[in-house]
């Protein structure tokens, strides 16, 4: 090789580094041997390093878990028990649901064995933890390449609902685990799966076997057969899924299931499963868990709102409601199987108010047609236009200020700075006094008194009377543009019922806690809110809206006195009506604003005078405080076209003469027989078609616009 210039030539290793020489067979067993030696004592310090990891967290585990002895003076949650007016029990109610706990001597041994076959059927051999069911569920699992087996014990069960919560982590695992491991070292197996069965969910809301049992099958769980047991059993694992009530089919086969394996438990004989597999389960029909929901959720509202929920998680309360069970079932009722005529007259939804003016106590209160449709409370959660029910307020601010039933306005087309209102039926009736615009619920008129004593005054009045809901200052608030809830309306028309005397809503008059103190009881303490004069006349027009005006359909053949309401389209239908001693409030429409049919005269009223009938059923007759009827001559005159037909010849629609000012009684008149009084005054039929050229009304809005929009008065 030749040397390049100026370089030295690379150095040569020696001959023995050029090529390494062939290992031994002895060389080889010595690394082998090194690198198992290597390997030993890395495993055994990661061995030593996980156990105590795993020690180390077993022990931060531990000491972080509640202690299972606080259970040693555990008691079941007593459920907070709700009472009707004459103190009979209506439900009990916990923040989970109802339950109601069951002592597991009072159960049926054959229920008991069910949970077992069902849920875990070595939970008399384990203690805790069951490691055989462990590894059958990981084998059985991995086998199908999908969960289809689960591993927890009752007892881990209970751990979790009692102590832990519900997150799927490692750690809850472990916690779960060790905690089983306590607290079957500290309590008996009985008492672990009374408080099992007693706090398990099953499905509508609904916790443990008693509370389950009555909805499912309308009896106790300790007269419940072994299939209703089978299957309460079965359903466990997913109850809501596998409801009777959602999914028949399955849970029949969940039921199946759940028998043969008691049988080969030999829990039960093979002769007892046949016969248990041939029983025909009968449900009692999907309800809620507790009577009368539509007052009870207001009575929960009212609950939460004043005590958070304080009454539900720590339980034990006794909260004694104003309910009449009898009014409150004749109300459900009356709007179920009203629904037919309602449908015709294209609405599908109504709600019911009915307040006892003088103590305030609301006595029925319906939220819908349904609660197992639809659990939204139209009578107090829906806030809605009101229509011509809002007009007495406006009335009652004109007396307050000098005007009477005598005064005169002229009915006649108006341009009111932009805003033209009208009639509903398009006519206009020249001068007319103001109890002839209140009995024939005239438009004109009354935005002329809203205007000429200001709305200022009209608003005041109104929330004087218990309207709480703002108010809008235009003046188509007059005729009631402005949204409210059936409750205050209703509670409002209570103040005209007592002559002015103001008396706030309660559906509570006393709650009790766990220890007996009494937190709340109710005392009544009515405020005399509106002048008695002006109440006086006010009541002396309603009466003769219910005698000779829009309301003929409410007649009860006594004194009453009511007003109806009908918003544009007829989206809204109102009838708030009263004697003395109760007044009652219904709407009627649907939940997506849309046109109806009817009125508030032709489709409320007969709804209010068929509960009235029933509710005033043994109550003195007494005329409204401040009015005696002078004796006078009387005149037949004809009603409204769209009202409803006089139901009773009692009832008449003659009218007689009623003095400008009101007598000075202040107190509720008894009176031998009812006497229909009004005004004599001229009124005329409304007929459909326009006897005027008037532009075509605006579709309503949530918006509305007093220079375009119109609140018609079919009949109210």
């Amino acid at each position: 090789m030749n040397q390049l210039p100026g370089r030295p030539a690379p150095r040569r290793r020696p001959a023995s580094n050029q090529k390494k020489t062939a290992q031994s067979p002895f060389n080889r067993k010595q690394q082998v041997m090194l690198w198992a030696k290597r390997l030993g004592l890395a495993s055994l310090i990661l061995f030593f390093a996980l156990g105590i990891g795993t020690g180390f967290a077993l022990i931060v585990v531990n000491q972080q878990l509640p202690d299972v002895r606080q259970l040693e003076n555990y008691t079941l949650p007593q459920a907070t028990e709700i009472y009707s007016s004459s103190g009979r029990l209506l439900t009990r109610m916990s923040s989970e649901g109802r339950y109601d706990p069951v002592p597991i001597t009072e159960l049926p041994q054959y229920l008991q064995d069910a949970v077992i076959s069902a849920e875990d059927r070595r939970f008399w051999q384990h203690e805790g933890v069951d490691f055989l069911g462990l590894m059958r569920a990981v084998y059985i699992n991995a086998s199908r390449g999908k969960a289809v087996m689960g591993a927890s014990t009752i007892t881990q069960q209970l751990i979790k609902n009692l102590l832990l919560t519900p997150e799927q982590t490692a750690k809850r695992k472990v916690a779960e685990a060790l905690l089983a491991f306590q607290l079957e070292r500290h309590y008996s197996k009985q008492q672990i799966l009374e408080l099992y069965m007693n706090l398990v969910f099953l499905g509508h809301n609904v916790y443990g076997f008693e509370a389950a049992s009555q909805i499912y099958f309308g009896k106790s769980a300790r007269q419940i057969s072994i299939a209703e047991a089978a299957l309460l059993a079965g359903i466990i694992r997913s109850p809501e899924y596998f409801s009777p009530y959602h999914r028949p089919e399955e849970a029949n086969k969940l039921k199946e299931l759940v028998l043969n394996q008691m049988a080969e438990d030999q829990r039960i004989t093979p002769e007892q499963k046949e016969q248990a597999m041939k029983q025909k389960i009968q449900l009692v029909g999907l309800r809620t868990s507790y009577p009368h929901p539509y007052f009870l959720d207001y009575v929960s509202a009212k609950l939460r709102q004043d005590y958070g929920d304080a009454p539900f998680r720590t339980g034990g309360w006794k909260v004694y409601t104003t309910l009449d069970p009898a009014l409150q079932t004749r109300a459900e009722s009356l709007l179920s199987s009203d629904l037919p005529r309602l449908q015709r007259l294209g609405a599908s939804q109504a709600a019911l108010v009915a307040i006892d003016p003088r103590n305030g106590h609301v006595r029925a209160l319906v939220g819908g047609v349904s609660y197992r449709l639809s659990q939204f409370n139209r009578a107090f959660q829906a806030q809605r236009q009101v229509g011509s029910t809002f007009k007495p307020f406006v009335y009652l601010a004109g007396f307050e200020n000098g005007k009477n039933l005598q005064t005169r306005y002229n009915d006649a087309p108006t341009n009111f700075g932009g805003y033209r209102p009208r009639n509903y039926d398009r006519r206009f009736r020249g001068e007319v006094s103001l109890l002839q615009s209140l009995t024939q619920s005239l438009n004109i008129p009354t935005i002329k008194l809203a205007q000429d004593i200001g709305m200022g005054k009209v608003i005041n009045a109104a929330h004087r009377a218990g309207i709480k809901s703002p108010i809008g200052e235009d003046l188509s608030a007059a005729i009631g543009s402005s949204e409210m809830n059936l409750l205050e309306l209703t509670s409002a028309y209570g103040t005209f019922a007592q002559n002015g005397q103001r008396v706030e809503p309660t559906v509570i008059t006393k709650i009790v806690d766990s220890e007996g103190m009494v937190l709340y009881e109710h005392s009544p303490r009515p405020e005399q809110v509106l002048d008695p004069g002006a109440t006086a006349m006010l009541n002396a027009a309603l009466k003769n809206v219910i005698n000779a005006g829009t309301g003929t359909g409410a007649q009860i053949g006594r004194p009453a006195a009511g007003k109806t309401g009908t918003t544009d389209q007829a989206f809204d239908t109102w009838f708030v009506g009263y004697v003395p001693q109760l007044v009652t409030g219904i709407w009627a429409g649907n939940d997506n604003p849309s046109a109806t049919r009817g009125g508030g005269g032709s489709m409320c009223a007969p709804l209010w005078r068929s509960f009235m009938l029933d509710a005033v059923r043994g109550l003195p007759i007494l005329d409204f405080a401040g009015f005696t009827p002078p004796a006078s001559p009387s005149a037949s005159v004809s009603a409204s076209a769209d009202a409803s037909p006089s139901p009773s010849a009692s009832a008449s629609n003659s009218i007689t003469e009623i003095s400008a000012e009101p007598t000075a009684n202040t107190q509720p008149v008894q009176t031998p027989a009812p006497t229909a009084t009004a005004t004599l005054m001229p009124i005329e039929t409304p007929i459909p078609l326009p006897t005027l050229e008037l532009p075509e009304q605006p579709r309503a809005t949530a918006t509305l616009d007093p220079a375009d929009v119109v609140i018609p008065e079919p009949g109210n």
